[in-house]
C-alpha cells in the first residue's frame, strides 16, 4: 500500500484542509499546540469534537497532521496519517482488494490500515467495506430470496412441509390449493413419522451401549468360601499405609447372591 508515498507533502496538507472535519484542528495546531477550549470548539462537528478529544496525541510533520498511537504496553508507537474523507476509498481498496490485499476479513485489514492511516469511524468503514465486497461475498455459502438456501427449503418447510403462517394470513386466511385441516394433518403425520424415528434410534442405541458393554465384561465365577478383594478407590480420612491400596481384603465369600454379587 503506497498511497501516502505517491502524494507530496502540499497535497496531503492540501487535502486535510479541504476536509470540513480537519481542517479546524489542523489549522489550530498550526497556530499554537495549547488545546483549545471547549467553547471554542462548540460550533464544530461531532467528528472534529472527537479529533479534539484526542490533541495530546495529534502532532505535526512537515505541516502535515498525524496521530502518535502505541500498543497497550507502550513498548513500540506509530504514526498514523489523519486520513480526509475524499481518499478513504482509495486506502480501502487498496489495502482490502488490490492483489496485495488478498481481501483479508475485517480484523487484518483494519490492523494493515492502523499501521499506516486513522481517520474517524475507521472500524465501521472496514467493516462495511469488507461486508460490501462482491468477492468475499462471492466466497461465502450461496443464500436465495426468502431466506433459503441452495436446497430451496426453509427449516419450517423442512419440518412441516409448508410456509409459514403469519397472524395476518390466519387472520384474513391465506390463498392456496390446501385447506387449513390439510395443513394439520400433513403436520400430524410428519410430527409421527420423526417420533417414530426418533424411538428407533433410542432403542439402536441401547442396544449398541449393551453391546459394547458386554463384549468388555469378563466372566467371574465367585463360589462359597472363596476369597475375594473388594475395590476402594476412595481414601478415607485418617492415617493410611504407604503405599496407599486401593484394594481391601481378603474377605471371605458367604453367600451368592446373583451372578454379579
Amino acid at each position: 500500500m503506497t498511497t501516502e508515498n505517491t502524494w507530496s507533502v502540499s497535497e496531503i496538507q492540501k487535502a486535510q484542509l479541504e476536509d470540513p472535519d480537519i481542517r479546524p484542528i489542523l489549522e489550530k495546531k498550526i497556530k499554537s499546540a495549547d488545546r483549545p477550549s471547549r467553547q471554542e470548539i462548540a460550533q464544530e462537528s461531532p467528528t472534529t469534537k472527537r479529533y479534539w478529544a484526542l490533541w495530546d496525541s495529534l502532532h505535526l510533520k512537515d505541516g502535515v497532521l498525524y496521530r502518535k498511537w502505541e500498543n497497550d504496553d507502550g513498548s513500540s508507537c506509530r504514526w498514523q496519517l489523519i486520513f480526509p474523507k475524499s481518499r478513504i476509498q482509495e486506502v480501502l481498496q487498496g489495502t482490502h482488494d488490490s492483489a496485495s490485499g488478498g481481501h483479508f476479513g475485517v480484523m487484518k485489514t483494519l490492523s494493515r490500515i492502523r499501521e499506516r492511516f486513522y481517520w474517524d469511524n475507521l472500524p465501521a468503514d472496514v467493516e462495511k467495506w469488507c461486508r460490501e465486497c462482491q468477492i468475499c461475498r462471492a466466497r461465502k455459502r450461496p443464500k436465495t430470496e426468502d431466506g433459503k438456501s441452495v436446497t430451496r427449503w426453509t427449516s419450517a418447510e423442512k419440518l412441516s412441509d409448508r410456509m409459514p403462517r403469519f397472524p395476518c394470513d390466519i387472520l384474513f386466511g391465506r390463498p392456496g390449493p390446501s385447506s387449513p385441516n390439510d395443513d394439520f394433518n400433513k403436520l400430524e403425520s410428519r410430527l409421527e413419522s420423526v417420533q417414530t424415528s426418533d424411538r428407533e434410534r433410542v432403542k439402536l442405541f441401547k442396544v449398541r451401549k449393551r453391546t459394547h458393554y458386554d463384549s468388555g465384561a469378563t466372566d467371574h465365577h465367585f463360589k462359597k468360601g472363596g476369597l475375594v478383594w473388594v475395590c476402594n478407590p476412595k481414601q478415607r480420612r485418617g492415617p493410611r499405609p504407604k503405599p496407599w491400596q486401593k484394594c481391601d481384603g481378603p474377605y471371605s465369600v458367604v453367600k451368592k447372591l446373583n451372578n454379579v454379587v
